[in-house]
């Protein structure tokens, strides 16, 4: 019954495919009567829903007062369900404590070395060496506490919004959820429903606030955009129209235009109050990924994930005014969610591992970058500012981490 191979229990096992026989093989060794499970990545087999099943299964031998040793690549996993970490090299013992330490242990020993927001020096964006006239104080905020509840919910964070009251919606492809959390990281409860009927959300990335307290949500797989309500309501937005293929963002701009970007071709689109549809021309790159548009002046900032540059356009006209490329800034790797404070840019970089901060009106801005993996935080995805607060959403380790921000008030002009 746990394998759910249904009829095929009764058949031979050289009739399985590889995924059936790894599924039985999973149920057998997590129903054997004994007081040391040795698991060597296996929680890798199945589907979404198994590798759920299995991950309860094992908590519950835990809690029984099973020892569980798990061998794995999957940091998100270590993180949700082991007490102790052991890192290894090579045969060799490298460190043994929390998983948080180890963790982040593991993370600075095989990236690039980056300056963890203290004053010294970095590339401009023609590649020279110049002084960093700004350090950013940045800590984890003193009441976050996520929960078992938020880290067995938010696996893979990708979109996060702000609802009324002060909480934060966080959208997770993993578990397909909208998870709704408390400043201190406690979960309020779930947004919507899953599946593909009208109404209903299977792959929410990109989530932005509405003004009637819902949501806009992105839906990866099925191309839809919905508003979703803390009630259970759902609407279609633009009267249920498809906007391109894969939409990975969804944004308002101070217009009341949406902003929506499209992975499947790297295309923008703007969609009016009147659900008039219109694809923006983002020069003669021809392949961009914009992952998150933020605007001020009057002017729109858009990331560009796979060509390390922000792209800022005339929101009214979408005419191109200028590019800044991050190319050149080793600690500036995939741009993925921005922010603008005052007239500085606050940046999540997926590949490098960071946040970043530049100031947006300078034609070769000097960058100021702080370090995540210090707080485990390994591929930043999406960034959301509410005063003195900023959410991080980690994508590979499955969570979301606030940080106090209060320190940058040259950022916010006070």
């Amino acid at each position: 019954e746990f394998a759910d191979i249904g009829e095929y229990i009764d058949e031979p096992l050289k009739t399985y495919s590889t995924g059936m026989h790894a599924r039985l093989a999973m149920a057998v060794a997590l129903h054997i009567s004994a007081d040391l499970l040795l698991i060597d990545e296996i929680l890798s087999v199945g589907d979404v829903f198994f590798q759920m099943k299995c991950f309860d299964r094992v908590q519950s031998l835990m809690k029984e007062g099973r020892t569980t040793l798990l061998c794995s690549h999957d940091l998100g996993a270590i993180r949700r369900h082991c007490s102790r970490v052991i890192f290894m090299d090579g045969g060799k013992l490298i460190a043994d404590g929390a998983p948080d330490e180890i963790l982040t242990l593991y993370l600075k020993s095989g990236g690039c070395d980056l300056s963890n927001g203290v004053a010294g020096k970095a590339n401009n964006t023609d590649g020279q060496v110049v002084e960093k006239p700004y350090a950013f104080p940045v800590s984890v905020a003193e009441e976050w506490q996520p929960d078992e509840e938020v880290t067995s919910l938010v696996r893979s964070p990708r979109g996060m919004a702000f609802v009324d009251g002060g909480n934060i919606l966080v959208a997770d492809t993993f578990t397909h959820s909208l998870v709704e959390i408390t400043r201190g990281g406690g979960v309020v409860g779930t947004w919507g429903r899953i599946g593909f009927e009208p109404g209903a959300v299977y792959n929410p990335v990109g989530l932005e606030p509405l003004s009637d307290g819902g949501v806009a949500v992105a839906d990866y797989t099925t191309s839809r955009l919905t508003a979703v309500y803390r009630n259970g309501e759902a609407r279609p937005l633009f009267n249920g129209l498809k906007i391109g293929k894969q939409p990975f963002m969804v944004r308002f701009g101070t217009d009341g235009k949406a902003w929506i970007s499209c992975a499947a071709n790297g295309s923008l689109w703007t969609v009016d109050n009147s659900g008039e549809a219109e694809m923006m021309s983002l020069g003669d790159v021809p392949q961009r990924c914009i992952t998150d548009v933020a605007f001020a002046d009057g002017e729109a900032y858009l990331t560009d994930f796979r060509n390390h540059e922000i792209l800022v356009l005339d929101e009214a006209s979408a005419e191109h005014k200028r590019t800044i490329h991050l190319i050149r800034c080793e600690n500036a790797r995939a741009p993925h969610g921005i922010a603008i404070l005052g007239h500085y840019i606050v940046l999540t970089c997926h590949d490098s591992h960071s946040m970043v901060i530049l100031d947006g009106k300078s034609e070769q801005p000097e960058f100021a970058t702080i370090d995540l993996r210090d707080y485990v935080v390994n591929h930043p995805c999406y960034l959301a500012v509410d005063g003195d607060r900023a959410y991080v959403s980690a994508s590979t380790l499955g969570g979301v981490v606030a940080f106090d921000i209060s320190g940058w008030s040259i950022l916010q002009g006070k």
